[in-house]
């Protein structure tokens, strides 16, 4: 429903999902999850198909090139996902769902506050039989995936604030072979594994009204694996891991005018 977005899926759930900002590649839109810049490091955009939207609060979405803060990633536009922050009382709730093709989801969610420090945590577990990827193939192609969140923040001083929130992903899709000039043709025992791992932690302060200073510290631990039993060509291991540390400090110069220096 939002403008200017496309979402393309070529296959069923679990394949790779990809998302074109204002008429851009999918490597010009820049996607950060609770501060972690999430883009592959190997193909520069980033795969939706195992993001889940279990406890999460918000999607803060950024239109246009926005180079001067996030770099040339940014060119079509920046997509924010914001975990739930807790508040309250602790408030536990469980779903359970089914559908067609043997689809089922389970979920429980965690979350709570008091006084300075809130929480919240959730955990999902997503499996399906699927369908074939091939007009004319039999075989299903299934897809199972186990995601945990936690989020702990805590207040300090008048205005202080830190964060820190961990985000975990197992993904198996079974996917098909592709056969010239046939195309997607069944394949019994070709699969393909992710394993996601993104940890951030921030925190940032307002001194006299006028110097909002933050530090940001992140990873992304990611590791794609492609399994055949029968074609050794098919198999792959590509484990990445990204460190950032990032510095912001907001200045309010006047009334109307605010200037923003930091590092990277």
């Amino acid at each position: 429903n939002v403008p200017g977005i496309e979402v393309t899926r070529t296959q069923g759930i679990g394949v790779t999902t990809s998302i074109f900002m204002r008429g851009g590649n999918s490597a010009h839109t820049l996607v950060f999850i609770d501060g972690v810049q999430v883009n592959s490091v190997t193909s520069g955009s980033f795969n939706f198909a195992n993001l889940t939207t279990d406890n999460i609060e918000r999607i803060e979405i950024l239109r246009g090139p926005q180079s001067t803060l996030y770099g040339s990633e940014a060119m079509g536009g920046v997509i924010n996902i914001i975990t739930k922050k807790g508040e309250g009382e602790t408030k536990v709730t469980i779903g359970s769902e089914y559908g067609t093709h043997e689809t089922y989801r389970e979920t429980v969610n965690l979350s709570g506050g008091k006084e300075k420090v809130d929480y919240s945590a959730g955990l999902s577990y997503l499996k399906t039989h699927g369908i074939s990827n091939a007009s004319s193939g039999q075989e299903e192609d299934g897809y199972e995936n186990f995601t945990g969140s936690v989020r702990v923040g805590r207040d300090f001083m008048d205005s202080g604030r830190v964060d820190t929130a961990l985000r975990v992903s197992h993904s198996d899709f079974e996917l098909d072979s592709f056969t010239f000039p046939v195309g997607p043709t069944d394949d019994e025992d070709r699969r393909q594994k992710s394993e996601e791992v993104y940890f951030s932690t921030k925190v940032e302060n307002t001194f006299f009204d006028i110097w909002t200073p933050s530090m940001l510290v992140s990873v992304n631990d990611t590791e794609l694996e492609g399994i055949d039993l029968t074609e050794d060509a098919n198999e792959f291991r590509i484990p990445t891991r990204l460190w950032r540390a990032e510095h912001q400090s907001d200045i309010n110069v006047t009334d109307f005018d605010t200037a923003t220096l930091g590092f990277e």
